[in-house]
């Protein structure tokens, strides 16, 4: 199986500026980060979106990550002071693309953070592409109760 940040690297190149939500536990098969392996492939990412404990994965549960920048590209958290990229900070780019590892469990916030971003792009106008990945606990078993309108949050998305 191969996951879909790797079926991507096949296909021809994406043209024009593009973001990248993203962190440093998403890898190609053999072993690049995803900035790498696209940027090696010829996309053009100038923008970085950050899930909860930040692009490098170093924050603590709940922390707070601010805004900062890998070799020049700046990274845009959206565990601070924003959930969703902005529409300034979308404008210009031609597309988003989105390569999250998932946990497969409720209480991780990537899904809340995925869905922001394609709210977000939606409204843009951009298009985002998911760079889907196999769920690590197989995805066929499903358990607990689902949440209450007024119990939504960043760990439990509507």
């Amino acid at each position: 199986m191969r996951s879909g940040l790797d079926v991507f690297l096949a296909l021809p190149t994406l043209h024009g500026a593009v973001g990248l939500l993203t962190n440093v536990a998403s890898l190609t098969a053999d072993g690049r980060t995803a900035l790498r392996a696209l940027r090696e492939s010829g996309v053009n990412v100038t923008a970085l979106f950050s899930p909860e404990h930040g692009y490098y994965g170093l924050g603590g549960a709940g922390e707070s990550i601010a805004d900062s920048q890998h070799n020049g590209i700046p990274i845009y958290s959206l565990y601070g002071a924003n959930r969703a990229p902005s529409a300034d900070v979308l404008n210009g780019l031609a597309a988003v693309l989105i390569d999250l590892q998932d946990t497969g469990n409720r209480w991780y916030t990537f899904l809340a953070t995925l869905g922001h971003t394609l709210r977000s792009c939606q409204k843009a106008g951009i298009p985002a592409i998911v760079l889907d990945r196999p769920d690590p606990q197989g995805g066929l078993i499903v358990e607990g109760n689902l949440a209450e309108a007024s119990l939504f949050s960043m760990v439990a998305p509507d």
